[in-house]
């Protein structure tokens, strides 16, 4: 039985777009508060954070995030897919082949991608049929932040290099 002990499914539906709100609300509280950081200065952007509790943001949206990218291969066909306005299976197959993706791999990274519309499939009926995938706006907007997490991870990285050689040195 669908029901949930005797409730009504009107009742649960109620409940759930209740919950839905709630979190769309949350959402929104969160985007503001971080949209309103982002434009503050360094400093005075440390000393705001430091007057919110310890989970000030939606912490499920950041990990939802990594989520979406934490597959080897979702990273590159991100940029690759954003290099071009559209690519078909087996071009996005051919530009992949010298890292090693399988089949299955390249497969199942476009599906999970499709899922969180990070990438649009568009199916062609033509004989033969074929199919193209294309980066959505969502999918350009996280390559940017890919970019600054790349640049983030880069200047600590040489940071890194240098004082092991100054440490060598001595």
């Amino acid at each position: 039985m669908n029901v949930e002990e005797g409730k009504s499914p009107e009742i649960l539906e109620d409940s759930k777009r209740s919950l839905i709100s709630d979190d769309i609300e949350s959402m929104k509280l969160s985007y503001n508060v971080v949209t309103h950081w982002l434009s503050l200065e360094k400093e005075d952007f440390l000393e705001e954070y430091k007057r919110y509790p310890v989970y000030p943001l939606d912490s499920v949206g950041a990990e939802k995030t990594l989520r979406m990218i934490s597959s080897k291969w979702k990273f590159i066909l991100i940029s690759l897919l954003n290099k071009h306005s559209s690519l078909r299976y087996g071009e996005i197959k051919k530009a992949l082949d010298e890292y090693g993706i399988t089949n299955f791999m390249l497969t199942s990274s476009l599906k999970e991608m499709e899922d969180d519309k990070l990438v649009e499939r568009k199916v062609y009926p033509e004989v033969p049929p074929h199919t193209e995938y294309i980066a959505t706006q969502k999918s350009k907007d996280l390559l940017m932040i890919l970019i600054r997490m790349t640049q983030w991870y880069t200047k600590y990285r040489i940071q890194e290099l240098q004082d092991t050689d100054k440490d060598e040195s001595i």
